[in-house]
Parts: C-alpha cells; structure tokens; sequence
C-alpha cells in the first residue's frame, strides 16, 4: 500500500531515504467525539461521492459491502483536509488484493493490535469495539510502515483508556504503571530538560510495547532507579525527539534497546556514543522503509492507480518533479562531453599510483553505469562479444522516455501550509546516442571494469598468503588489465575474453580464503560503526576514497565482514552526487555495499559502495528483507561496478 507525495528540491538534501515527502491520513485522537459534527457532515458528504463514482460502483457486491462498512469507520476518524479521500482509495485496495494476501494482511493488523491488549482480563466490550475500529483504520497504511503505525495508535488507545470511568486503571498491568508514573514524576525533577516532558516521554516509551514486554520494561526502569542511571534513560528520550523523520515507535524501539543494555552493564560503555549509534541505526532503518514506500508509489502512479483526485495529482506532479531532476543531472554528461574526455586517455600512472586510488573521472563513471542500463547488465566479458552499437544506439530513445502521463495538467498545493510549492515541470527531452558514442561508452566501461578487477587482485591477493604460483599468475593478469585499462582500443580483440578470466580469478580468490572466527569485538561494533561512517560519508559517482570506520579489525575478519555486509543493500540512500549535483536514485537504482581488501598500508580492508540496476521488465524491491543491511536481489538486480565512496577498516 501507498502513501500521498510531494516533492521539492529542498526535500533531496534534506531526506535520506525517500527522497520525496510521504504523506499518510492523519487520525483525531481516540476520544468519544472524535470529529466535531461539522466533520462528520463533511466527510458524510465525501462518502456519498465516493459510493456513487465507478471506483466503488465497478466492484462487485460482496466488495462494496465490505468496503461500505470501512469506509463509514474512516468518515469518523479521519477528516476530508487530512487525507479521508486517500484513505477510502487505500481501503478500496486493501478489498481488491487477492484473498491469501488480503487475509494474511489483517491477520498482521489484528495480531499487532490484539499484542497490546492481551494483559486483560475481561475488556470491556466498549473497548473491543474501539479495538475493532482500530484494526480497520490499519488496513489504509503501507505495509512497511504498518507496526510502527499501529504500535502507536495502539498507545494512543491505552491512553484514552486510562482516563475516566474506563476501567483500564484496574488492571493489574496498568495498576502497576500508574503507580510507577507517579514515582517517575517526582523522579524527573532530579534530571536535566523538562520534568514533565520527560515523564510524558517514558510514559509513551511504555506504551508503545506489547503486553508481554511492558511488564519487563518497567522492571527495567526500577532497575535504572536503583542504579541511578535514570540519566542515561532521559538523555536518550531526549536525543530520540530530535529525530523527528523517524516514526515514534521506531524512535522508542531503540531507546527500550539501550534501556536493555543499560541495565546489563550500567557504567562499562560510552553512554553518549551509544545513544547516537542507535538513533543513527534506527533512522537509517526507517529511512530504508521510507524509501521503499516511496518507490512502491511511484510505480503503482505509473500503472494508473488513483488516490483521489487531488492527491493523484499531488503525487503525480511530485513524481515527475523528481524525475525530471534526477534526468537533468543525468544529462550533464552529454555525448559531446564524453568523447572530449575520451581524447585525453587515461596513463598507467594515474590507475597505479602506488597507495592511493584516484578517483575514476565522472565520464567514465557515467559511461559505465549508463551502458550498463542500455545491456540490462553489467560490463562483462560475454556482454563485449555481444553488444551492436547501432542496434543499442537506436533503441535509446525510446527506451529512456520517461513513463507516459506522469505530469498533470496543473500542480496541485501542498498539504504543508506555507510550504514553497515547485511547479510542475515538463521532462527534459532524452538525449541523442549514435553507434559511435556507443561504442566510446563501451571503452570507457572496458577501461574502468579492467581497472576496478585490477585493484580488487591486488587487495585480495594482500589478504592472505598464497602460494607462489597463484600470485605470479595474478600479477600477470594484473598487467595484462592494467594495459586494457590505458588503451582498452588497441586491446578490443581480447578485452572479452581477459574480463572474463579476471572475473573468475576474482571468484577463486575469495573463495579461497579461509574463514576465520572473527573478534567480539569486530561482531559487537562493526555493524553500528558502519551506519555511523556512512550516513557521515557523501556518496559519487567515481569516488574511490572516504573515510574510516572506526572498528579496528585484523584481515582475519574480512570473512565475517563479508559474510554479513557484501552484496547488502543500503536501503536508505535516496539520492548520490552526480557532477557536483545530487540525483534522486529512481525505483530502478539502488546502491550497495562491497567488501574487498584493502589497497593502503594500516587498514585490514575497505568497505565500498556500489550503483545497482534492476534488470529490465523485473518489479521486485532491491530487497526483500528489511533491515539496515538487507541482502541485495541479485536475480533481478546487478552490480554496475560504480563506486560511489570506500571506507577503511583500521588494523587492530
């Protein structure tokens, strides 16, 4: 499921992940009068248009039975100038998925739901009724966001169920909680910030866990009172609202993680670093997901799903903003300026410098991914062999005209007051290849392919001991690519054949050294030191430095680094610098790391950063897990071999 979109220049630099600002129905407070009547008449008034449009008349009568019965619980929970229509299209979805994904949906709904309420004994049937509504709110939120959104909907419920005459106050549980609030209120005028909003903060931190873990959670703050580390606790609540792109229960998840670790080992860790590390770790998760909502959206706009009328064209125009950005830092690298750089011709000197790795000119780079989109693959040996530059030269245009109607006729305003509205803008036209710009791309992706498996023998070759034989085997390859690389021209003949064996001796070597036990260390602290390195680290297009993570590691521990972060997909990247200018990533792009060795003395291996495509004609995610490294689909996907940064890893 989908979300509504805009976009502006503004939002590239400022969002991570996503790219363009997603927006989702907003609910009133769970109170007995949730919308005044005005807003009940409104969106009465709402419902009635939307019942009699073919969007509902066109379904058949079991549907419209069902999805009448929804749509009456939105009217009374969420308001027409708060996204109501949007949400009775995303309802209308929720009927229209197939009957195993739909059930299994509102199986989620319910069981994330029915997991906060759980502890009691007899709910009253009041409650079961609002809980009921609850579950059928959920059904209009995007899956990826879906257990954060009910988790807090969920606290929001608890809450209002507290006050009053609801008899919550009564259950054990709560009984319990109210009675350590009430500690907790005079416990914070002890602590630096705002005793109340800490109060509030550890009150919402508790009510957003299930019902198995509230128990545990505050034993765990009476663990925290004794030990007096209550501090930590309120620095972290403190530091967490200062990410406020990040989804409160998101937020909370990690704050109640460092609450665990807090109480395990109180005074033996670097409480500020922790508490950064993993806030950093959660934003770039729902960074990942935001993203990937995002994407979802744009391709179903693109298939002709509406979300109403103002929001599909909202989202629409916001679509093709964003495109026609992304297009116009794509075309900064005319034909023309190619082949002017391709008169002046790499020198061995520059690719093997000695410690150092210059970064690959941003034509070259260019060529080699934009080639790589117009094979559906990356720059291989087979691929050399195979490719006609006039048959690829012909296909270009049609093949990079942007989706037909992704413009509207007019912008439509932002749900942000006072936002600054961009206007819709028409898609820069695409630009014009004949076969022997083709073929020039096809030089300089030879040269850089033969210069990227250069490097990775050496750094691979430096990881371990080798017999003799093998590394005189691979210094001649070396050569060899390092003469493609200089003049891949004169080597057209052979270029094929040499990439693929350099290919396969790339393959040999990894696989040929040992795995090892890596250090606690290394397992304990490499995954947040990485999150941390990368969110700090501007990815290029061509780049080949960066900077370091700082969990020294021996080369021993290169097996583990690339059992759990090669090939793994950074799901939060939404944009990477093209010629001094950022290019949204589309739904087709993702980047990725990859695990090598390390070329510079004191390191015991680097860490880069790939662009990836999906192939042509495929749909799927670049994922299809979650999580801040989820491995990449190498099905549907490839490896361009650009590099966008490298980081280090310091010798222990």
């Amino acid at each position: 499921m989908y979300g509504w979109l805009t976009y502006t220049p503004q939002d590239l630099k400022a969002r991570k992940g996503s790219s363009c600002a997603m927006w989702l129905p907003a609910l009133q407070s769970p109170d007995e009068n949730t919308l005044s009547n005005a807003a009940r008449a409104q969106g009465a008034g709402l419902m009635v248009k939307f019942v009699t449009s073919p969007h509902f008349t066109g379904l058949d009568e079991a549907v419209r039975t069902a999805l009448k019965a929804d749509l009456l619980v939105l009217v009374n929970h969420i308001e027409v100038n708060e996204g109501l229509e949007f949400a009775m299209h995303m309802a209308r979805q929720h009927h229209l998925l197939p009957a195993d994904p739909r059930q299994q949906r509102t199986e989620r709904i319910a069981h994330t739901v029915d997991a906060h309420f759980t502890d009691l004994e007899a709910p009253q049937e009041r409650l079961m009724w609002r809980l009921g509504q609850l579950k059928t709110i959920g059904t209009v939120f995007p899956d990826v966001f879906m257990d954060f959104t009910m988790r807090s909907l969920c606290a929001d419920y608890r809450e209002y169920m507290t006050k009053g005459a609801h008899g919550l106050a009564k259950e054990p549980h709560y009984s319990e909680l109210f009675a350590l609030m009430l500690e907790a209120g005079q416990q914070c005028k002890r602590y630096p910030g705002d005793p109340e909003k800490n109060r509030d903060a550890v009150l919402r931190l508790f009510m957003t866990r299930p019902a198995s873990e509230l128990g545990t959670t505050m034993q765990r703050y009476r663990v925290l009172v004794k030990r007096e580390r209550l501090d930590v606790l309120f620095k972290a609540l403190q530091r967490a609202g200062a990410f406020s792109d990040v989804h409160e229960s998101c937020r909370l998840d990690a704050v109640s993680q460092l609450m665990e670790r807090l109480c395990e080992d109180p005074d033996g860790t670097r409480w500020d670093d922790a508490i950064e590390l993993q806030l950093q770790s959660a934003s770039a998760l729902y960074a990942g997901l935001s993203r990937q909502a995002m994407c979802a959206t744009i391709e179903a706009l693109d298939q002709g799903l509406s979300f109403g009328q103002l929001r599909t064209e909202e989202s629409r125009a916001a679509a093709a903003r964003w495109r026609a950005d992304a297009m116009s830092v794509s075309q900064r690298m005319t034909p023309t300026r190619a082949a002017q750089a391709r008169a002046n011709p790499v020198q061995a000197q520059d690719i093997a410098p000695g410690d150092t790795r210059p970064d690959i000119a941003i034509t070259q780079a260019w060529s080699l991914d934009a080639l790589a989109s117009w094979i559906d693959g990356p720059v291989t040996g087979e691929s050399t062999r195979a490719l006609d530059p006039k048959a690829v030269a012909q296909a270009l245009p049609k093949a990079m005209l942007l989706p037909p109607e992704t413009t509207p006729r007019k912008p439509a305003p932002s749900p942000v007051k006072g936002q600054p509205q961009t206007p819709a803008q028409t898609p820069p036209k695409p630009l014009s290849y004949t076969a022997t710009d083709v073929s020039g791309a096809l030089l300089d992706s030879v040269s850089a392919t033969a210069r990227f498996l250069r490097d990775e023998l050496q750094d691979l070759l430096a990881l371990a001991p080798w017999p003799p034989q093998v590394k005189a085997q691979n210094d001649a390859l070396r050569a060899q690519l390092l003469a493609l690389a200089v003049d891949p021209q004169a080597h057209a003949t052979t270029a094929g054949d040499l990439l693929t064996q350099a290919e396969q001796a790339v393959h040999d070597l990894r696989t040929g050294v040992k795995e090892m036990q890596a250090t606690e260390q290394v397992q304990r602290r490499f995954h947040t030191q990485l999150v941390l390195a990368l969110r700090a680290e501007s990815l290029v297009m061509g780049k080949r430095h960066g900077g370091v993570i700082q969990c020294p590691a021996r080369p021993s521990d290169w097996s583990y680094a690339v059992a759990n972060f090669h090939n793994r997909c950074l799901p939060w990247v939404g944009s990477i610098e093209v010629d001094n200018a950022l290019m949204p990533l589309d739904s087709h792009q993702a980047v990725a790391l990859y695990v090598t060795g390390s070329s510079q003395s004191g390191y015991a291996f680097d860490v880069s950063v790939h662009l990836w495509r999906r192939r042509a004609g495929r749909t799927s995610p670049p994922s299809q897990e979650t999580g801040a490294y989820p491995p990449m689909n190498t099905t549907d996907w490839f490896d361009t071999r650009v590099p966008c940064c490298v980081l280090h890893v310091p010798n222990a």
